[in-house]
């Protein structure tokens, strides 16, 4: 008899980033991303001690620096 998994908590349904890809979409250092992440300017969360960006999260930070310019 199979046992089945528990269902996921969360599923994403849109693209996720690591810090790495916002270094070089946004050309950032890893650093300064991590300290927007850390000031809560970038939204995200840690999956297995690492950064994840959502793509809405993005778009909502890019869109905050074109209006503050």
């Amino acid at each position: 008899m199979s046992k089945t998994p528990p269902p996921l908590m969360y599923m994403p349904t849109e693209k996720l980033y690591t810090v790495q890809e916002l270094c070089t979409t946004l050309g950032l250092t890893a650093r300064t991303i991590t300290d927007l992440l850390r000031a809560n300017k970038i939204k995200g969360f840690k999956v297995f001690g690492k950064w994840v960006i959502t793509h809405s999260d993005l778009v909502a930070y890019v869109t905050a620096q074109k209006s503050n310019k």
